[in-house]
């Protein structure tokens, strides 16, 4: 069994390193392979990678928890509704049964979460990050220079904090440049799946395609730099804000990053080694 990535701790991998299981989870995706990325040791809710065989079925009872899922390459069909790549469907829990299948198989990301709160006019939810606008909504004391597409429905754009009572999952797009040289922290947890790009951040190191950050309440992360911009899911389970704190020598720690290396350079996840020529300009 898979070691627990448990969301009430600090949590920096590469999804990609990650050994495919058999293991807990939906039931709709019972006996699949999957990677576990992230467990709510309370509620049971996970974060999962699930590995889907061509010509599968199967059915969503509505009746455990809300199950969102994202198409990373392949296809699924939802009540005879297909989606291919970049395809989202949100199955609420409210006892109506959804027929699921993939033709010639899928890998997708999971979001099963107990105690989420749900509308009273929850429905079937099918979209794509193709359909959806990109949005521009600023948390006070971050930086311009990200744009995001809303996955989840009763997303709040605007105020001092975003997501509404439901969280959010949102695809985040950080521009080339990208700069915040200050800590910060939310009240709730939160993790992001990167697909793209890179950032270098100063508890954790070198982010790229196929990272997992995971932030527990309470945990101060940052500065960050992003040379060639980066592109992830964002999520959360309550409405999330932010808390900053200037950190010493963060505007070094994060220039020093952009205009050192090479712009040739494919970016690597990569620990704390990736800080050593930076990490003398802080604190």
């Amino acid at each position: 069994m898979a070691k627990s990535r448990r969301r009430d701790e600090p949590q920096f991998f590469n999804i990609f390193g990650l050994e495919w299981e058999v293991g807990p989870g939906p039931r709709t995706f019972a006996a699949l392979e999957r990677r576990e990325l992230s467990r709510d040791a309370e509620s049971d809710s996970a974060t999962l990678m699930v590995r889907i065989p061509p010509a599968w079925k199967s059915v969503d009872l509505g009746d455990e928890a809300t199950t969102e899922i994202f198409v990373l390459e392949g296809d699924l069909v939802v009540n005879g509704e297909a989606v291919g790549c970049g395809g989202y469907i949100s199955l609420p829990p409210i006892g109506v049964a959804n027929a699921l299948e993939s033709r010639c198989g899928a890998q997708v990301l999971v979001w099963h979460s107990h105690r989420l709160p749900v509308a009273p006019e929850a429905a079937l939810r099918v979209t794509s990050i193709w359909a959806e606008p990109w949005q521009e909504g600023r948390l006070k004391g971050l930086p311009y220079g990200r744009l995001f597409k809303v996955l989840r429905a009763n997303d709040v754009l605007e105020g001092p904090v975003q997501g509404g009572e439901a969280g959010f999952l949102r695809l985040n797009q950080w521009l080339p440049g990208y700069v915040a040289p200050n800590e910060h922290r939310h009240e709730v947890w939160e993790e992001l799946i990167f697909l793209h790009g890179d950032w270098l951040t100063l508890e954790r190191g070198q982010v790229a395609a196929g990272s997992y950050l995971g932030n527990p309440p309470g945990w101060w992360h940052g500065p960050l730099a992003s040379r060639f911009g980066a592109l992830a899911f964002v999520h959360s389970n309550r409405a999330l804000g932010v808390e900053l704190r200037d950190i010493e020598g963060g505007v070094a720690f994060s220039e020093s990053y952009l205009r050192s290396g090479s712009l040739l350079d494919r970016p690597e996840h990569q620990g704390a080694t990736a800080l050593e020529p930076f990490i003398d300009l802080v604190r």
